[in-house]
């Protein structure tokens, strides 16, 4: 196992300088430039411009400020914000814990809703109950994350006043658990949705081709009933194929926070990578990218672990 390990690791040296060059190569081709802002400033000359610029080290070839970014990350320094002047590193702590808490009680929710659905349509396969599972879950599946969560807002939190529709806590300033909870409700079920549909798709597909296999029926003809060989022998078997599915959701997870987020108004990742694109803040765009990276690559060996 720990040659194993050892050799993912450094297989994954390759695949993050791969990722992160590619991104800051798109990042430099985008149209617009953290210089924008500073042209904005009334009076600003032209010498200012050019000693901003170099100290940004935005006057140099995009592979040369490649190196230099990569020289420093290798030393733990994410750099610091072009719009903000404050460390990347900091920024991205500060928003982190919110991302991290929705993604996970979105992965949690996901996995308690899907999992046993799955199980359960499996279970009576070409029954009603099957079928409607089976059509709710390709609607979950195909329905943007904005559109259901702009649907949630208007009945739950505009006709209904049942939970707010915006921030991690109310305007009073008043902060607990229960009033973060209540916020994070909507966003988590929206982070959730295409989740729960695909991880359903794949728990009944994969569990239904278990249960034709050749032992399974051996374990029907000891005498043992359909749920005993199916929570005995069938799920383990079964689930799989379904954490592939599982671990490849983390990406999305993030992929989707930055609309949820945005939606929602939650501080987390997904704004200040929003309002990173939009003033062209180079440090915090790859700083965020590094974090993902890490996570997705950190998921793929956990789930092949797991295997």
């Amino acid at each position: 196992m720990k040659k194993y390990i050892l050799k993912r690791l450094l297989f994954a040296i390759p695949t993050f300088v791969g990722v992160t060059i590619a991104v800051y190569l798109l990042m430099s081709l985008a149209p617009g430039s953290p210089m924008d802002a500073f042209l904005a400033v009334p009076g600003i000359t032209e010498s200012e411009l050019m000693r901003i610029k170099e100290s940004l080290g935005l006057d140099k070839p995009v592979f040369i400020q490649y190196y230099h970014w990569f020289l420093n990350i290798l030393q733990g320094n994410f750099g610091y914000s072009f719009s903000g002047n404050r460390p990347v590193i900091g920024l991205i702590t500060d928003r982190l814990p919110a991302t991290l808490m929705l993604a996970t009680a979105s992965l949690m929710l996901s996995f308690v809703i899907a999992i046993p659905l799955g199980i359960k349509a499996a279970a009576g396969w070409k029954r009603g109950e099957d079928y409607v599972l089976s059509g709710v879950s390709f609607f979950m599946m195909s329905v943007p994350n904005f559109f259901i969560g702009l649907i949630l807002i208007y009945f739950i939190s505009v006709k209904l006043k049942l939970l707010p529709s915006s921030g991690m806590y109310d305007a009073s300033g008043e902060k607990n658990i229960w009033m973060l909870l209540k916020h994070m409700i909507l966003p988590c079920i929206v982070l959730s949705i295409q989740n729960i549909g695909s991880w359903f798709k794949q728990m009944r597909g994969s569990l239904l081709e278990v249960l034709q296999e050749d032992y399974m029926r051996a374990v029907r003809a000891k005498g043992l009933s359909e749920n005993q060989a199916i929570f005995r022998y069938g799920i383990k078997n079964a689930f799989i194929p379904v954490l592939t599915v599982i671990s490849g959701t983390v990406p999305g997870l993030i992929g989707g926070a930055v609309v949820t987020e945005q939606l929602f108004g939650w501080q987390g990742l997904g704004t200040l990578l929003i309002a990173a694109i939009k003033a062209r803040d180079y440090p915090i765009i790859m700083g965020i990218t590094v974090i993902t990276a890490l996570a997705v690559m950190a998921a793929n060996l956990i789930s092949d672990m797991l295997y």
